[in-house]
């Protein structure tokens, strides 16, 4: 234990020399002061269904945000670090292979949630501000991000494993979410009866053996009613099903830095 909290303590601190955790702080809190400025100005955004308020909108640009910082702090996890020669200098001190790989998604998992509560905190104060704060909504939104960005970097640093190039590493780490999030919401209209077909249960057997994601929870009279029934649930069996997958592939990153190349 005591080598994977070296190897994760040394790649916070190399990402902090990067300055990429002081970028998204700093400019995290110069989007939310901005929030909270035009909202005491009283500006609106107008969508199709009526105004927004604009907590939301930075609840809403926070969260791509915090998809953003995750997948930049994760795409260089094993592919960078071998070929920059991190990894050789690691690896020839009494470090195994799986404590260096449970060490780097370690320092991941724990820059994603530290973003994540500053981010929390600061749609808490524009909420504040706003005078529309729904702290118990608004911290279990969080906190299953949290988690939903854990298995976002198991993805990501899986893929960082095999592609070379961490900017590859990144798109095709974003496209695959978009894909699994895709793949949820067909699965709820398939489940509500709004799709039927071959196709559909094509994409059916792919929700099923592709990993999942955890819903966040949602007050359902902010919902237009005819989109209720697309509406997530965890339910335990989801949990269960969430967790499994995410230990397998931190399994099989291990396994594939094993096999790599110093």
């Amino acid at each position: 234990m005591r080598q994977i909290l070296i190897v994760s303590g040394f790649t916070v601190l190399q990402h902090s020399r990067r300055k990429l955790i002081a970028f998204f702080l700093v400019a995290s809190a110069v989007i939310t002061i901005g929030g909270i400025a035009l909202e005491a100005s009283g500006a609106e955004i107008e969508v199709v269904l009526g105004p927004i308020p604009l907590h939301l909108v930075l609840q809403g640009f926070l969260s791509f945000f915090a998809t953003f910082a995750v997948l930049t702090v994760s795409m260089g996890n094993f592919n960078r670090s071998f070929k920059e020669g991190e990894a050789t200098i690691v690896l020839s001190r009494p470090v195994g292979r799986w404590q260096y790989t449970l060490g780097r998604l370690l320092a991941s998992f724990a820059i994603a949630a530290g973003i994540c509560i500053i981010f929390a905190a600061e749609v808490q104060i524009a909420q504040i501000a706003a005078k529309a704060s729904e702290p118990g909504l608004l911290w279990a939104q969080w906190g299953i991000a949290i988690f939903n960005f854990t298995v976002l970097i198991a993805i990501t640093s899986l893929l960082s494993a095999v592609i070379p190039v961490p900017i590859l590493v990144f798109f095709v780490g974003w496209g695959t979410q978009l894909i699994f999030a895709g793949l949820t919401g067909i699965h709820r209209a398939i489940e509500a009866g709004g799709l039927s077909g071959w196709f559909s249960r094509v994409l059916e057997a792919l929700y099923y053996i592709t990993p999942k994601f955890l819903d966040a929870p949602v007050d359902p009279a902010t919902v237009p009613a005819e989109m209720r029934s697309l509406l997530g649930d965890n339910s335990v069996g989801l949990v269960i099903w969430a967790i499994a997958y995410l230990a397998a592939l931190v399994l099989a990153t291990i396994y594939l830095v094993n096999r790599k190349e110093v």
